[in-house]
């Protein structure tokens, strides 16, 4: 059965002498294991060296901070990673190789370890399976295997506060590390010059800055005759000008078709009945306002009032009642006479309104046509300003730009750079893997702890009876006797 209980340290020692084989077995077997792999290991070599990167200036390079503060940009992480990245590119890494292939023909160590001679026909069946289904690429090249290897082998720590690049090289071979890693500092220093170098560049946007004045000179002569030939000095004032115009002009004609529309109904509507009615005089407010006609009302009052106080005594057939209704419509007819007079006069004004009218409709038709223009004039004015500005921007760009690659000539042709070797590469001979003593003290530690919890493991797992105990603990039942083993 399994561990049930530890009741004292008899129990421990119980435990180690049963599965004390196996203990012995486990010790001896890491203990032999680690020691072959200890003592079979390569040695790996390390050189390493250190980049210190120092802040720019706008001009694009510069040595150290100066006194100008303003002229100094700080060294960034952007820069720091960029530098790592020109290092670790695969152009630097792959002339690095070639160069010190042509110095050093064999750069690999001839000793090779146990684990590596058994290993390595299972990896090339392994990479030969994955390449028959497919499932990798097999590599290009042994250069870029070689590439792929150095790429590996680097050991890059960048110190952002310190703007430092630490660049350590690990090989199986002491002197190989020296020898890539001052092929690699040699290498990254001339492929960052011809990264960097804007001498090709310089020509170039020489070439741009005078094209961008050429196209900068005809958009400016071409705005300047276009501001003249529209006689227009700011566009934005002119249109809101005429829209304000045009907004009151449409007022003033709505008002002018309401009041054009009330006149001549009112004048259809009083002509109108004059024609049904000829012997009654009607009269619009507007008409009672004529003295004329005011006075010949007025005139018309005390002959209707006196034909009233005859009716009581006088027939209509007698001779003064007959003289009083013809001085009534005597005085009807010259009332008639006047209202007539000011229906002309309202028929007139009606057709002056309908006139003004015409007018107005033919100004906003104008004004409608002078925004339009105006809004394409502004426009295509837009464009050109628009156009000038981008080209100005576009010469100041160039202009700087040739201005940078010009300094920064200057000073590469002075062998001043932002970048700079701050430590050198050595030669170190002492390896610094595997450390073999380390190695040994940690694999019989390691075969210690396994002779002592090993028998416990097996223990816990092993299900066999042994005792009067685990039969009561299985099957639940006292036990009465028991027999010692029979030999």
């Amino acid at each position: 059965m399994a561990i049930t209980k530890l009741e004292s340290k008899k129990d421990y020692f119980r435990i180690w002498f049963l599965w004390k084989r196996q203990a012995v077995i486990a010790f001896w077997t890491i203990v032999i294991l680690g020691t072959v792999y200890t003592l079979t290991s390569k040695s790996v070599y390390e050189s390493n060296a250190k980049l210190l990167v120092m802040p720019k200036t706008r001009e694009g390079e510069v040595i150290s901070v100066g006194e100008d503060e303003r002229r100094v940009m700080p060294v960034t992480e952007n820069d720091i990673y960029t530098e790592i990245e020109i290092l670790t590119s695969h152009s630097v890494l792959a002339n690095t190789i070639k160069s010190v292939e042509a110095e050093q023909s064999n750069l690999k160590s001839p000793k090779k370890s146990l684990v590596s001679l058994i290993l390595t026909p299972a990896k090339k069946a392994l990479g030969f399976v994955l390449v028959t289904l497919r499932l990798t690429t097999n590599t290009s090249s042994d250069l870029e295997k070689k590439v792929a290897a150095l790429k590996d082998s680097l050991i890059i720590s960048p110190v952002i506060d310190s703007n430092i690049i630490t660049i350590a090289v690990q090989a199986e071979v002491s002197q190989t590390t020296f020898t890539m890693l001052e092929s690699l500092l040699e290498n990254y220093f001339t492929h960052r010059s011809r990264v960097f170098s804007q001498s090709e560049g310089l020509n170039f946007f020489n070439d741009q800055a005078k094209d961008f004045t050429t196209r900068l000179e005809k958009a400016e002569k071409k705005m300047k005759s276009f501001e003249l030939s529209g006689n227009i000095v700011n566009f934005d004032e002119q249109i809101t000008t005429n829209i304000e115009l045009l907004s009151k002009l449409t007022e003033d004609l709505k008002r002018l078709e309401v009041d054009y529309a009330q006149n001549q109904t009112r004048m259809a509507l009083l002509k109108e009945k004059m024609n049904q009615d000829p012997s009654r005089v009607f009269l619009t407010r507007e008409m009672r306002s004529n003295p004329a006609i005011l006075e010949l009302e007025k005139g018309l009052i005390p002959v209707l009032i006196r034909r009233s106080a005859l009716s009581g005594n006088f027939t209509r057939t007698s001779r003064e009642f007959q003289t009083i209704d013809q001085q009534i419509d005597m005085l009807r007819n010259e009332i008639r006479f006047e209202v007539e007079k000011m229906i002309r006069t309202e028929e007139m004004e009606i057709e002056s309104m309908r006139i003004k009218i015409q007018s107005l409709k033919g100004k906003i038709s104008q004004l409608k046509t002078n925004v339009c223009d105006l809004n394409q004039k502004g426009r295509s004015h837009e464009d050109l300003v628009r156009k000038v500005m981008l080209y100005r921007k576009k010469l100041a760009l160039y202009e700087n730009k040739a201005e940078e690659s010009l300094v920064f000539n200057r000073k590469n042709e002075s062998g001043l750079a932002n970048v700079c070797v701050s430590s050198q590469p050595i030669l170190i001979k002492k390896p610094v893997a595997p450390k073999r003593f380390r190695l040994l003290m940690f694999v019989l530690a390691a075969g210690c702890t396994a002779a002592i919890v090993f028998p416990f493991l097996l223990e816990a797992v092993d299900n066999k009876i042994k005792s009067a105990d685990d039969v009561e603990a299985f099957i639940k039942l006292p036990v009465i006797c028991g027999f010692n083993d029979i030999r």
